[in-house]
């Protein structure tokens, strides 16, 4: 599933490709898959979760290596940053909280022009249940985004 977001003085929900300023994913061959959307202006940001697809399995074809996603995320985008989304879920007790964790990561970029509190508050809004674990799983994104860009 794709889903865009645009913020800011913009006429249609649709990202050209080569226009987008963030990629986020949340599987690797999601990532790929969006590349065709970066520039050297962008940062692509990924969960290392690998799903295979059906469509794969089935007709025996073959999953890209990682490897090989991250050399042309690196070719094509200005920073790729691979983040264990599914690891820090389940360091904070959540492990159906890896998106959380990516949106915690979205925010460490400091690209969205919205302050951590604005994406906290969106969490404690809209996710009653569990709350502080997401709160916890969304900080983990967060540190882990502002670590591997200091880095």
């Amino acid at each position: 599933m794709v889903c865009t977001a645009r913020i800011g003085n913009v006429y249609s929900p649709l990202i050209p490709d080569g226009e987008a300023d963030i990629i986020l994913s949340f599987e690797l061959l999601e990532t790929l898959r969006s590349l065709c959307k970066a520039s050297k202006r962008t940062v692509v940001v990924s969960a290392t979760e690998k799903i295979v697809p059906l469509s794969v399995s089935s007709q025996n074809l073959q999953y890209p290596s990682v490897d090989e996603i991250v050399a042309h995320a690196r070719r094509v985008a200005a920073e790729f940053v691979a983040v264990d989304a599914s690891k820090l879920a389940r360091e904070v007790g959540v492990p159906m909280s890896s998106n959380i964790v990516m949106l915690g990561a979205l925010a460490g970029t400091g690209l969205t022009g919205l302050k951590r509190e604005h994406f906290e508050r969106a969490i404690e809004m809209n996710i009653p249940r569990r709350t502080v674990e997401n709160l916890k799983a969304f900080s983990g994104g967060h540190e882990a985004m502002v670590r591997a860009r200091k880095a």
